[in-house]
Order: C-alpha cells, then structure tokens, then sequence
C-alpha cells in the first residue's frame, strides 16, 4: 500500500512541477530542486488532500518540514492515510 501511495504522490508532484523524470532513486530530493514554490506546494497539498481523503491541519502540521523532500512528503502522507482509514 505505501508504494502505491508514493506513486501516486510522485505522479502529482510530476504533473504540477512539469517535468517528465523518473522518481529519483534518493528520496531526500528537496522539492525545490524539481522547481517547487510556495504556490506549486499549495497546490500540491490540496491534491493530496483531495486524493487521500484527509486535511493537513494548518496548526499542527509544519508545511515547510512536510513538503521540503518527497521522503517526507511520503513519510507524513503515509501517516495520514493510516489515521483516515
């Protein structure tokens, strides 16, 4: 199951960066490096959230520790996934 949500994390992530690459083998890449903003991860949230079926709660979650690398884009996601289901 948590591949699968990789997957599909990296799809989205993919999609609104613009970019064709494969998911790169070291998932401490920093979103920034694949031409993140503070706009790109907005939208990146709310694409998850709707994907996933859960909130990022804006007061106790750190946006910028969350969406600096996909490892822990992937790692937070995954949390939330299992406290939803």
């Amino acid at each position: 199951m948590e591949r699968q949500t990789e997957k599909k994390i990296w799809k989205m992530v993919r999609e609104i960066a613009g970019i064709e690459m494969q998911e790169p083998q070291d998932k401490n890449v920093c979103l920034e490096d694949i031409g993140y903003d503070s706009i790109s991860k907005v939208q990146l949230q709310v694409e998850i959230e709707d994907e996933f079926g859960f909130l990022f709660d804006p007061l106790e979650d750190d946006f910028d520790e969350i969406f600096s690398t996909l490892e822990k884009l992937y790692r937070s996601v995954a949390e939330k996934v299992e406290q939803v289901q």
